[in-house]
């Protein structure tokens, strides 16, 4: 029987046609396709987002790939330690804000505990500020929300074969920061605050008082008040009243601005949809584009 084989390979899989004539005559053709490169591996997910529409999405766009399963869905830090522990994933794919609080010591914990482990980010919140932060944390790559599908299937394929990813624009700022390499280039003064005070200013914002600021981020009351007082002085501000009306600002539109020096409060800062010029409007729960098929319930 006279047996022959050809390859070709497309869109990153490789497509094996073999065609041979069996003894009745009779002539016989099948194709076969496998993915370039990953030796037969499947890649193992954790999903972690507290908008459900947005989680189903990820994991339809997950297992719309042959090699790539999603062994888990969380909604919270807890939960997320939890199931990385008990599957230990290739990869998880982490909102920046869960339902317990924020992510990034998340992050640190889990790089600790799990070395091997691959991160990438997908937050609502402006890369300029946050991007930086969660890759030294650990992250491997950072997506805003509003991308389109192909670029999240992108920053996993890139992360999975050992590379970093963030945005073009990202990338940009990155690059100028690097060359102009001097005190105060480019940063306004809540870039220079530190991860915790980060964590403590938005929570400011968001309308916590001292002591659901300590019990949220499980550390001391008076650990929350010197944060406020390294906070008016990072940022310039004379009182109490000044802090928290600046950060609730802050928050509400998520500025770039820095304080009035001259004024008890902020400048008003832009509207959430203005944060980046070009994008789909930034709401709670941005939509991923995909197509989701919603279950009869």
């Amino acid at each position: 029987m006279d047996i022959r084989v050809f390859s070709g390979t497309m869109a990153g899989q490789t497509t094996y046609r073999v065609s041979w004539v069996e003894p009745n005559g009779i002539f016989r053709e099948e194709c076969m396709k496998t993915v370039v490169g990953n030796c037969g591996k499947t890649y193992r997910i954790v999903v972690a987002d507290d908008h459900p529409l947005f989680r189903e999405a990820l994991v339809q766009l997950i297992t719309q790939e042959e090699d790539l399963i999603c062994c888990a869905e969380t909604d919270s830090a807890h939960s997320t330690h939890v199931e990385v522990t008990a599957h230990k994933p290739d990869l998880l794919l982490l909102d920046l804000r869960l339902r317990d609080g924020d992510a990034l010591d998340l992050i640190k914990t889990l790089r600790i505990q799990f070395p091997s482990l691959l991160i990438l980010v997908l937050s609502q919140h402006d890369e300029g500020l946050y991007a930086e932060r969660v890759l030294r944390a650990g992250a491997k790559g950072y997506v805003m929300k509003q991308e389109v599908a192909s670029e999240v299937r992108s920053a996993i394929r890139a992360i999975l074969n050992g590379q970093l990813h963030v945005s073009r624009k990202m990338s940009i700022i990155a690059l100028h920061r690097l060359i102009e390499a001097r005190p105060g280039s480019g940063a306004t003064n809540v870039d220079a605050l530190s991860d915790r005070e980060l964590q403590v200013f938005q929570l400011l914002g968001a309308g916590r008082s001292t002591r659901q600021v300590a019990e949220q981020l499980h550390i001391n009351f008076k650990t929350v008040e010197t944060y406020r007082e390294n906070l008016k002085h990072k940022l310039g501000l004379p009182d109490a009243a000044s802090l928290v009306h600046y950060a609730t600002q802050w928050v509400q539109g998520e500025g770039r601005e820095q304080p009035n020096s001259n004024s008890r409060v902020a400048s008003p800062c832009s509207p959430r949809r203005s944060l980046v010029a070009g994008h789909v409007t930034v709401t709670d729960a941005p939509p991923l584009r995909v197509r989701v098929r919603m279950k009869g319930r």
